[in-house]
């Protein structure tokens, strides 16, 4: 087939002085922008790509701090009661039902307190794990919006203020008071999830 395409006339040598030329442009050819600019510059630009990318390496890789930690932790409880149908291990709207029960599974007594009358309805109760320990985990419903609220104690006496943190279109509420500490964490809006936690612990108290 080469030699038939070569005895039809389709291909041609390129002539001997042709090549000589373009080896000529080529080689005077002017170098691209970036191999012009000045050394200085260069490692300028070096440097700056190494500290942005340690910057981004920082953040991604850094330990998360407790707080943060925890946020997580919770976000992460909450989402996967709903996932496993895993809810409540004893269902009940009764809070001596569900106090009494909590109190023999764990080291501690849990306040469990009846929001009904104000739309946050009990649903029951189960045992969690947070933080490394053993929790109790109640929980309520207002309208289709599940809250999860986990009692632990605390070894702080005082009453701590709510923090508030969002994350996944979660909102968590933390707080310490009367040698318990608290999360809620649900999808229901801020604004009634900061009016659950206060019907939870009432001004004053």
């Amino acid at each position: 087939m080469q030699a038939a395409l070569r005895s039809q006339g389709t291909y041609f040598l390129s002539p001997p002085a042709l090549r000589q030329r373009l080896r000529t442009t080529l080689r005077h050819a002017a170098p691209t922008p970036f191999l012009r600019l000045p050394v200085a510059a260069l490692a300028a630009a070096g440097l700056l790509v190494l500290v942005l990318g340690g910057a981004l390496a920082w953040f991604h890789w850094s330990p998360l701090t407790l707080a943060d930690r925890l946020v997580r932790e919770v976000i992460a409880a909450h989402v996967r009661s709903l996932q496993v149908d895993h809810l409540t291990d004893v269902a009940s709207t009764d809070p001596h039902t569900l106090k009494p029960w909590l109190s023999d599974q764990l080291a501690f007594a849990p306040p469990v307190i009846d929001l009904s009358a104000h739309g946050f309805h009990l649903v029951g109760a189960r045992l969690d794990y947070l933080n490394e320990r053993a929790v109790a985990a109640v929980v309520y419903r207002r309208r289709q919006h599940c809250i999860n609220l986990w009692i632990s104690p605390t070894a702080s006496a005082t009453t701590a203020a709510a923090s508030l943190a969002t994350r996944y279109g979660y909102h968590v509420l933390h707080w310490t008071h009367a040698g318990m500490a608290y999360w809620a964490v649900s999808d229901l809006n801020q604004q009634e999830l900061g009016m659950f936690r206060r019907l939870l612990q009432p001004p004053g108290e």
